[in-house]
């Protein structure tokens, strides 16, 4: 069936038509909010729906306006063509560094788009990857294929490499961490002490020190040595007085940070002098 697309232009509400920017008509609604490509083959693309159910109801609806224009339309031949799916990871990524290490898989010309596009071999879709961290999956025959690439609450994390920079300083994942857990296990190699020492490698430090304080009441410790890091900062726009700390200067000692609030007995203080006064002379 033929159908003249500059009827169904004028007849129709939302509709517009530009056959010098595109062949079709480009017809809208709002229940349920989508658009449909018609082309004058009487074929009907319908974009924007949320769920297939609701694809087929935006489909029937298209179909009924072109049928009350005039048109002996028959809703027929409906199937899903491809399924968009789309999640955010909440970080920047380096769309270089992707694209270099998937060159096989992966075109990436900024000039061009913006993203790069990701073609899987299996399942065969299509991803697209932006710098702000979202990702659209495109490709998808259906909703079971599209979730066999990611599914709600499926773990996302930064696939950082360990790098040595100059400066003789180094880049990699969870440094703070291990860091702190080597240390840890060296100083537990060498000590030399009669009383009773844990070693402790916590989990939760960033929702509440979770499992600091489930080893802190198991433990009952009398003293207590956080290793962890601190912002350094040296670097342009920190001032020296908000992060007096810089890298490669040796260690730092902190009794609390702007988020406690430090009450101190006078009897102690002579603990943290000795303390400090031991540290020093390493």
């Amino acid at each position: 069936m033929k159908i003249n697309l500059r009827q169904v232009a004028l007849q129709s509400k939302n509709a517009e038509y530009n056959p010098k920017r595109f062949s079709g008509v480009i017809m809208r609604i709002s229940n349920p909010k989508s658009t449909a490509l018609i082309f004058k083959t009487g074929k009907i693309v319908c974009t924007g729906t949320n769920s297939v159910d609701s694809s087929k109801t935006a489909a029937k609806k298209y179909a009924k306006i072109i049928k009350k224009i005039g048109y002996p339309v028959r809703f027929t031949n409906f199937r899903i063509q491809n399924i968009v799916g789309s999640c955010d990871v909440k970080f920047q990524v380096s769309l270089n560094k992707i694209q270099n290490g998937n060159d096989a898989l992966s075109t990436y010309n900024p000039e061009t788009f913006p993203g790069l596009i990701y073609r899987m071999p299996e399942p065969k879709l299509t991803l697209l990857l932006f710098k702000s961290g979202k990702l659209v999956f495109i490709g998808a025959k259906d909703k079971e294929q599209a979730e066999t690439l990611v599914s709600i609450g499926d773990a996302i994390v930064f696939h950082t490499d360990f790098e040595e920079c100059l400066n003789d300083l180094v880049m990699g994942k969870a440094l703070d961490n291990r860091v702190g857990c080597a240390i840890m296990t060296k100083v537990m190699q060498q000590l030399d002490t009669e009383a009773t020492v844990y070693g402790v490698g916590t989990v939760q430090e960033e929702v509440g020190l979770k499992g600091a304080k489930t080893s802190a009441f198991k433990l009952n410790p009398d003293m207590a040595i956080a290793l962890d890091v601190t912002i350094a900062g040296d670097h342009p726009g920190v001032k020296p007085e908000d992060a007096p700390v810089k890298a490669g200067s040796g260690p730092v000692i902190s009794f609390a940070d702007a988020s406690v609030s430090l009450t101190i007995d006078s009897h102690l203080l002579r603990y943290f002098h000795i303390f400090i006064i031991i540290i020093s002379m390493f």
